[in-house]
């Protein structure tokens, strides 16, 4: 339920809910109100509002109701389950295969429909990913190679800076003819990356966002003083 502590909670680029941190800014749909693209713990990325994200009723990219469901069915069954000893690590790996081969899970856009896909041995045993990664100490799934699939090779438990700062690798800004990644521009001009992210993320042009000068700025990103 809404009350005043949670319906005063700022949300910007770096703020965390539940298991989301919100990473770039999406659209404005109303008052008070935007739509806000946030990646979870789990290595999935949801879209979601200001309000939904302040009130407490998005926390996950829906891999938390995925977990209950699947911790449910196998109380149900009463079985033996070596996945209810590593219930963390499950659902990273529960979570990982519905973005990369289920065609119905909003995630799937950004990653089995570009081509991101499980090895066939992790898809087919969680006995084999827990044996390959081990246990994630609280750490997140990453993947050294953005474009490359899950697999032994190319994944890591990490905290989640380093996910994020992996994530933003990706973004892309063009100046004076020369297009890199954020990580690019960061090494090159000495500015750091998160200083960069957050400038991009509040769509400022790419002479701002590569700005050595200290910029001050309103509360819609505009530019009102540098020095």
């Amino acid at each position: 339920m809404n009350n005043t502590s949670t319906v005063n909670i700022l949300v910007q680029t770096g703020s965390v809910f539940g298991r989301l941190t919100v990473a770039s800014k999406v659209s404005v749909i109303g008052e008070n109100n935007c739509r806000w693209r946030c990646v979870c713990v789990c290595g999935g990325e949801t879209v979601t509002s200001t309000s939904k994200l302040r009130s407490g009723y998005t926390r996950s990219c829906g891999c938390l109701h995925a977990e209950r469901v699947s911790e449910l069915h196998a109380r149900q069954r009463n079985g033996p389950h070596v996945h209810l000893g590593f219930p963390r690590e499950y659902r990273i790996w529960y979570c990982m295969i519905k973005r990369c081969h289920d065609s119905g899970d909003r995630a799937f856009k950004d990653y089995g429909a570009r081509g991101i896909l499980v090895c066939d041995e992790w898809r087919s045993s969680f006995k084999t990913f827990l044996a390959d990664m081990g246990e994630s100490g609280g750490l997140e799934i990453d993947r050294r190679r953005n474009n490359d699939g899950y697999s032994p090779g190319n994944c890591r438990w990490t905290d989640r800076l380093t996910q994020m700062n992996n994530i933003r690798s990706n973004v892309f800004i063009e100046h004076n003819g020369i297009r890199q990644t954020l990580s690019q521009w960061s090494r090159e001009t000495g500015i750091g990356i998160t200083t960069l992210w957050r400038r991009h993320a509040r769509g400022l042009p790419a002479e701002d966002v590569l700005s050595t000068f200290d910029l001050h700025l309103d509360r819609n990103g505009a530019r009102i003083k540098s020095r």
